[in-house]
C-alpha cells in the first residue's frame, strides 16, 4: 500500500489544535506518518502538542517563527512517505480521508495529484453576515494531459488553489525543486507548478475537508 505523510504547521492555535489532530489520529485508516511544524507558537500550543509526543505516528518539530510556507516546507523536506497532504491546524478532516485516498491511488494508478472538494464552517465563537464559502469540485474524473485538466477545472470555476485540497507525490515536489514561499497567499504561487507537472491527476467531488472560519 502506497505510504502517505500529514503535515501540520501549527501557530497559536490552542483553541483548534486538539480538535484538528483528532480528526487526523480518529482515522478508519492512519496515515503513515503525521508531522507537526511548531511554528514558534507563543500560546500554548506547544503544550497542547507535546500530550501527543508520545504517539508512534506523531513527530512534532519546533521552528522559530517563519510563517506557513516556511514550516510546510520543513515538514515536507523531512517526511519519508511517497505521498503528502498539508493539513491546517484549525481544521477538521473527515474520518474516512485516508482510506479513500488509498483507494483512490490504487484505483487511478498512482496519481500524481488527487484533488478533491471541502466545505467551511463558522466557529463557535465567530459571528458572519455571510454563508460559509464551499469548494465542490464538480468534477470526477480521471486526467493524464495537464492542459486539459486545467481546462476543465477552469471551465467548472473549481480552480482552488488551497494545498488542504489536495494530496501529491512528494516526488512532484523534489523532482522539480518546488516549495512554498514566505509570502500571503502562498498556494496560489505554487498551484500552477504543481498541476502543469503533473503526469495523472484525479478529481473527486466527495468532500472530505472541512474549513473553519
Amino acid at each position: 500500500m502506497n505510504t502517505i505523510s500529514v503535515v501540520i504547521p501549527a501557530y497559536n492555535v490552542e483553541k483548534y489544535v486538539v480538535e484538528a489532530i483528532e480528526s487526523v489520529i480518529s482515522q478508519t485508516v492512519l496515515p503513515d506518518e503525521i508531522i507537526i511544524i511548531n511554528d514558534g507558537s507563543t500560546d500554548n500550543t506547544l503544550n497542547l502538542l507535546n500530550e501527543y509526543k508520545a504517539h508512534p505516528l506523531i513527530q512534532i518539530i519546533t521552528t522559530s517563527n517563519k510563517g506557513l510556507g516556511a514550516a510546510r516546507n520543513t515538514g515536507l523536506n523531512i517526511s519519508q512517505s511517497e505521498y503528502i497532504y498539508f493539513f491546517d491546524s484549525d481544521d477538521i478532516l473527515k474520518h474516512d480521508f485516508i482510506e479513500k485516498m488509498h483507494s483512490y491511488i490504487q484505483e487511478h494508478n498512482n496519481p500524481d495529484i488527487i484533488l478533491f472538494s471541502g466545505k467551511s464552517f463558522l466557529d463557535k465563537d465567530f459571528e458572519s453576515h455571510y454563508n460559509p464559502p464551499n469548494y465542490m469540485r464538480g468534477i470526477n474524473s480521471y486526467f493524464n494531459n495537464s492542459y486539459l485538466l486545467m481546462q476543465a477545472l477552469i471551465a467548472n470555476q473549481s480552480f482552488y488553489s488551497s494545498a488542504c485540497l489536495f494530496i501529491s507525490k512528494k516526488s512532484l515536489w523534489v523532482n522539480y525543486n518546488i516549495e512554498f514561499k514566505s509570502i500571503l497567499h502562498e498556494d496560489e504561487e505554487v498551484i500552477f507548478k504543481i498541476l502543469a507537472l503533473s503526469r495523472g491527476c484525479f478529481i473527486s467531488d466527495q468532500v472530505f475537508f472541512n474549513r473553519r472560519l
